[in-house]
């Protein structure tokens, strides 16, 4: 996903001022029927667009473009798996 216009990020609460989140904040492309492992211990990941499926700790988390969570120590130190939802990529980010 290409964001046409950066100050779209300003919304989004990882409490960095734009040109830090610029910098600091990588956005990532996950493609329907595609899983990413994420290695992630008390991290913030934000859904910017699509629709995410979690699965951290035994417990499924749906998670919609706007809303973040934080990444849980994973018990048994198995990564956390994401998937998109609907059909349709999602892109995300983490902290």
């Amino acid at each position: 996903m290409t964001l046409q216009n950066r100050t779209e990020l300003r919304s989004f609460s990882f409490g960095l001022t734009l040109p830090q989140m610029e910098s600091a904040v990588e956005l990532i492309d996950l493609q329907p029927c595609q899983n990413a492992f994420i290695k992630a211990t008390y991290q913030q990941l934000l859904v910017i667009d699509g629709v995410a499926w979690l699965s951290m700790d035994g417990e499924d988390v749906v998670i919609k473009a706007g809303e973040s969570c934080i990444l849980t120590s994973n018990k048994h130190r198995h990564p956390i798996c994401m998937s998109a939802l609907g059909g349709k990529p999602v892109t995300y980010a983490l902290k």
